[in-house]
């Protein structure tokens, strides 16, 4: 009798445990099909396969391999960026490191070399092929201003590059994509329009298919129309190693009309994860107070 009472506890902590865990999906994210989509509050999914074992990506080159590379091609050590180096799938000691032109971000070479002797066994340039070039925009009205009807546009681009040679290599992509937030004045009357603030987060990131976020290059930037003061401009990037990296931008502006100025305000996301998923955010305000920042 003690027996089944111990097993019955059992199987109600056991049963709890499921429930809670169920339940913490519901809150936090969908699971279906093997698919995790865990939810965020400025609307970012992750979707794709969980990955339980990582390939490993490391990150420095033992110097006996870097002698190789500055004799064999001095271009290489000069004029790149070294982004990883990934462990043969095969686990035969054979290592990819990758380096990105400072020049073009496009542009990627690879040195294969044996982990055990530290031997250097080819070098060559990838070779990658555009799977995907996409553009969408959306407009929106966002009230009056000082007798201007305020328009906001909102933009969002990408570009992915499949690496297709070496094959081995295959697992690697090259994800460019941007967000734009856009504010424009409108006039009522005649309808003619001006760009008054531009506010782009743009990112190139160096994928590893299913495992991680290799590393990005923040590519940000805003423009102002002539009598726009930029208040702030800040940009910064995250999530590199990780399966989900990010580029986002916040910035404030200012119109300064007499006796009251016109604030802005600018907020872009963009995101890439490991299954080279895309998405993009943006956000803003607009108010009239003190004519300067």
């Amino acid at each position: 009798m003690r027996q089944k009472v111990v097993w019955f506890i059992l199987g109600v902590l056991v049963g709890s445990l499921f429930l809670v865990s169920a339940h913490s999906g519901d809150a936090g994210g969908q699971c279906s099909n093997g698919i995790l989509v865990p939810k965020s509050s400025i609307g970012f999914t992750i979707q794709g396969p969980l990955n339980w074992s990582p390939r490993p990506v490391l990150t420095e080159i033992p110097n006996k391999v870097v002698l190789q590379i500055q004799k064999l091609n001095p271009k290489i050590t000069h004029n790149t960026v070294h982004i990883g180096t990934l462990v043969s799938r095969q686990n035969n000691g054979v290592l990819y490191s990758l380096f990105v032109s400072k020049n073009n971000g496009n542009r990627m070479w690879y040195v294969k070399w044996n982990r055990n002797s530290n031997r250097i066994l080819r070098i060559g340039v990838v070779q990658f092929k555009l799977v995907e070039n996409t553009t969408h925009r959306e407009t929106k009205y966002f009230g009056q201003v000082l007798g201007n009807r305020i328009k906001v546009v909102e933009a969002f681009h990408q570009e992915k590059l499949r690496a297709v040679s070496p094959e081995s290599l295959g697992s690697i992509y090259i994800v460019t994509a941007w967000e734009s937030f856009e504010w424009y004045l409108q006039n009522p009357i005649t309808g003619k329009e001006s760009l008054t603030a531009k506010t782009v987060a743009k990112g190139k990131f160096y994928v590893d298919y299913g495992n991680r976020i290799l590393s990005i290059n923040d590519m940000s930037y805003d423009w102002r129309d002539t009598g726009v003061t930029q208040c702030s401009f800040n940009h910064d990037t995250g999530g590199v190693g990780t399966i989900s990296g990010t580029v986002y931008v916040d910035a404030k502006y200012l119109i300064p009309t007499i006796p009251l100025g016109i604030h802005f305000d600018s907020h872009p996301r963009v995101y890439v994860d490991a299954w080279t998923h895309v998405s993009g955010d943006a956000w803003g305000n607009k108010s009239v107070g003190r004519p300067w920042c």
